[in-house]
């Protein structure tokens, strides 16, 4: 796979400067990742061709908008000041790094990695609204609303021994979240289908017993009595909704034309944005800055979800992960004795 991403990310965005290999493995991993069933329909490499070039120079700007990774070391509590911001305690902190998989699980498989790694820490932000004490001027107020903004669910993510090799990895992994929101789409495609479905042989079998029940009944008869027109036009609702997701046959075309749509308006569906913030040393937003406060930009990273994350590039030391990690294992060990 790493192959295939180095091929696809070092190479230049426009359609000309793509060997024809490799956007043919780009277009597979679509399939790959979103329904394999559509490698039957006719022309899916042609359909699908433009899209994924879209989306591959779209996900490059995004990673490549991220801003240069801070220095983070574990070795005193000034140190760690960059990351501060984003825990609620050292302890928090150092814990998170501790527990990470894809931090420990890179250690495991780099015993011999170089001196720094860097990583994209990736949380989730909440803002409420509190009510707290401040002063103003020599008075000091209380129960004054103020917004508290808290940090949690920090992952590190794509850790490599170059910059360059995590913005690397986290285009393949952005390109994949747009194949992951395709995924859902076609799944829920499917599913409403199914269902709808579902719902017209209920109607049908309904509709036959109504038939039966009163076989007397001319046809005109029968489609006035209430039970059997609300059925009737139960029925034809159903008709209608199947008819405009289309065809059996040419539902495979729709879930292409999915993966199509998204892939070709990549920025509807995953973006990135800055926010320019102001927190104290209690979290608490600030509107100006001052001797107990930090400014800084944060860069969130949304979807059509309605999922938001903050991002934010760092270096770490492998040999200070690898003592918290010792020092995790020495813990552990004592505490079980």
């Amino acid at each position: 796979m790493l192959r295939l991403l180095k091929a696809i990310w070092g190479r230049g965005v426009r359609q000309a400067k793509y060997p024809e290999s490799t956007v043919k493995e780009a277009i597979e991993r679509v399939a790959e990742k979103t329904d394999p069933w559509l490698r039957s329909v006719s022309d899916y490499t042609f359909k699908l061709r433009q899209a994924v070039i879209i989306s591959l120079e779209y996900v490059e700007g995004l990673v490549n908008g991220l801003l240069p990774p801070i220095s983070v070391k574990f070795d005193s509590n000034e140190s760690c000041s960059g990351l501060a911001v984003f825990f609620t305690s050292r302890d928090e902190m150092l814990k998170a790094v501790q527990n990470d998989r894809e931090l420990a699980g890179y250690l495991r498989e780099h015993e011999t990695a170089s001196k720094q790694i860097t990583a994209l820490l990736l949380m989730e932000k909440s803002e409420k609204t509190i009510f707290g004490a401040e002063l103003s001027g020599n008075v000091v107020a209380r129960d004054v609303p103020q917004t508290s903004v808290t940090f949690q669910n920090q992952r590190f993510l794509e850790p490599a021994e170059s910059e360059n090799e995590t913005r690397r990895r986290l285009e393949n992994r952005a390109f994949d979240h747009l194949l992951k929101l395709a995924q859902r789409q076609i799944t829920t495609a499917k599913s409403t289908r199914k269902n709808l479905e579902r719902r017209r042989t209920l109607l049908q079998a309904k509709l036959t017993v109504l038939r039966r029940e009163y076989e007397d009944l001319a046809e005109d008869e029968l489609e006035a009595m209430p039970d059997v027109a609300e059925i009737l036009g139960q029925l034809k609702q159903v008709e209608a909704q199947v008819k405009e997701l289309g065809a059996e046959d040419k539902m495979l075309n729709v879930y292409l034309d999915i993966a199509v749509k998204i892939l070709s308006r990549p920025e509807e569906h995953l973006w990135g944005k800055k926010q320019h913030i102001i927190l104290d040393q209690s979290g608490i937003k600030r509107a100006h800055p001052t001797e107990y406060s930090s400014e800084f930009i944060l860069q969130e990273l949304c979807n059509s979800e309605g999922r938001k994350w903050v991002t934010l590039l760092v270096t770490l030391s492998a040999d200070d992960l690898r003592n918290l990690c010792c020092d995790t294992c020495v813990s552990d060990t004592n505490t079980h004795q």
